[in-house]
């Protein structure tokens, strides 16, 4: 049995490395483990965003000297790698028509500021472990978790490393292992957890040299003449180069080469393939997970389940930094004796829109189109009726869809004259979402 620990965290991505800064600012005892040997390095496909929206998972966040800046839970985080703004969002019929979202000015956002920026994430993981070493937190990499227990005097975690087995106790821990959490697994907590969907696999191309004449915007494709094989993104990384993103859900085991074949028809097929015609790959990345429902009250005695271990899909980056900075927090209460943990669930609860299933609802309408089967025709019509307008810009995926079908319905009088079926179909969309827009 190792040494005692105050807490120790299972994973090392944006939040157990915010978890454990800010754990070791109140001067605990931190033990951090990871399965990477490169703790720093991205390896599978991240959209490496954060957001400018205001209260976004219960926060407005601000970009400014070099600093990450949350405004409602008051803390900054320094971060002084390459970024790439996103300042505006597409959504393209076959045919080309498109929805455009831009950003509205409000009492915390200008006209000028972006959407959201894209951010070195290995630059921004490397600065929190640095910051982390340098408050005495002890972090083991190469150490995959393999279970998790509470016991009388805290918890006992097991980890497999360089051939062999070792357990250590802590008083606290914190599971932060992402998505596809093992942790989660071995607690059992994954048994009432409702599966939505089957399986994603996706793959993303990091591409320079592609003639893309919206290089500071995020890109959606929809309709079969694009999307037959996996639905298609393009979007920026953090130096502004394209990155291609292929995905689709699974329901055979032929399915996982489409999200490949998807990326490949789009840049050599599809009516953008002039964009790649000079385009050469530097780099390619992939993964895959099950979408469970969010853990609603993600704790169990001494054990505290952060971040996408215990989302919905994820919490993106400002998510992630803000739910390390809550349990650092929580660990140091429940240590004193208060209720730091209730705190947390509480706080988790009430910030992160997947917790809302009335937002859900929005999320579920737009990404694909296939609330009653809408034909590329449709499609081409829809976005026909907003072309040349400018949306309100968001990039949640809570919201994106409610703003684009407010823009749509706007025309619903002149759809039912015009276009009758279609227009049983849009009425469908009306009726799922009614009370929202």
């Amino acid at each position: 049995m190792g040494k005692k620990y105050d807490v120790i965290i299972i994973g090392a991505g944006p939040a157990g490395l915010m978890t454990a800064k800010t754990a070791a600012e109140r001067d605990l005892k931190v033990l951090v483990f990871d399965k990477k040997k490169n703790i720093s390095r991205i390896k599978r496909t991240c959209s490496a965003a954060f957001y400018f929206e205001s209260n976004y998972m219960g926060e407005t966040t601000q970009f400014e000297d070099n600093k990450l800046i949350f405004k409602n839970n008051g803390f900054t985080v320094d971060f002084s790698g390459s970024y790439w703004p996103i300042k505006e969002k597409y959504g393209f019929s076959p045919r080309g028509n498109k929805w455009h979202m831009v950003r509205f000015a409000n009492e915390d956002y200008t006209r000028d500021t972006p959407l959201s920026v894209v951010l070195d994430k290995e630059a921004l993981l490397a600065g929190l472990l640095a910051e982390a070493k340098n408050l005495g937190v002890t972090v083991m990499n190469a150490a995959q978790g393999r279970k998790i227990e509470n016991t009388a005097r805290g918890v006992e975690v097991e980890i497999y490393e360089d051939g062999r087995y070792a357990r250590f106790e802590g008083a606290k821990a914190i599971v932060a292992d992402g998505t596809n959490s093992k942790m989660v697994e071995s607690m059992g907590l994954n048994k009432n957890r409702k599966v939505l969907g089957s399986r994603a696999m996706f793959v993303e191309y990091v591409m320079e040299g592609v003639e893309n004449p919206f290089s500071h915007a995020v890109l959606n494709f929809y309709g079969k003449k694009i999307r037959e094989l996996g639905s298609v993104h393009v979007w920026p990384n953090a130096k502004g180069f394209t990155r291609v993103l292929g995905f689709n859900n699974l329901t055979f085991r032929a399915d996982f080469q489409y999200p490949e074949k998807a990326v490949q028809y789009f840049i050599t097929e599809s009516p953008y393939a002039t964009w790649f015609k000079k385009a050469k790959v530097i780099e390619k990345t992939g993964g895959s997970l099950l979408p469970r429902a969010a853990i609603r009250e993600p704790f169990a005695e001494n054990i505290l389940v952060i971040g996408d271990a215990a989302a919905l899909i994820e919490v993106e980056n400002q998510g992630a930094l803000m739910c390390g900075f809550k349990a650092g927090n929580a660990v140091y209460d429940e240590l004193n004796g208060l209720a730091g943990y209730k705190n947390y669930v509480e706080w988790w609860k009430h910030s992160f829109e997947f917790n809302n299933p009335e937002l859900l609802k929005g999320m579920a309408v737009i990404p694909t189109l296939k609330v009653g089967e809408y034909s590329d025709e449709d499609i081409d019509y829809l976005f026909s009726l907003i072309d040349g307008q400018d949306l309100y810009g968001t990039c949640s995926q809570y919201r994106s869809g409610k703003a684009v079908w407010e823009a749509i319905l706007q025309h619903r009088d002149t759809i039912a004259k015009e276009k009758p079926v279609l227009y049983e179909k849009v009425q469908k969309v009306m009726d799922l979402i009614s009370g929202q827009l």
